[in-house]
């Protein structure tokens, strides 16, 4: 974001360097007729949900 319109991995690299290591890390599901079922945390923490769809 350097504000020359193009969108390079200059760009890029700092914005993933701000995720650092501990980025969300998630398992989904979907069922037979491709709808998000499900969304699961791989690295559980206390604040960390399980998250189901109806």
């Amino acid at each position: 974001m350097n504000g020359d319109g193009v969108v390079s991995f200059d760009d890029f690299d700092p914005f993933v360097g701000s995720l650092g290591t501990s980025g969300l890390w998630v398992q989904y599901a979907w069922d037979a007729e491709n709808r998000l079922v499900a969304v699961t945390p791989m690295k559980p923490d206390a604040a960390a949900r399980r998250v189901t769809c109806a």
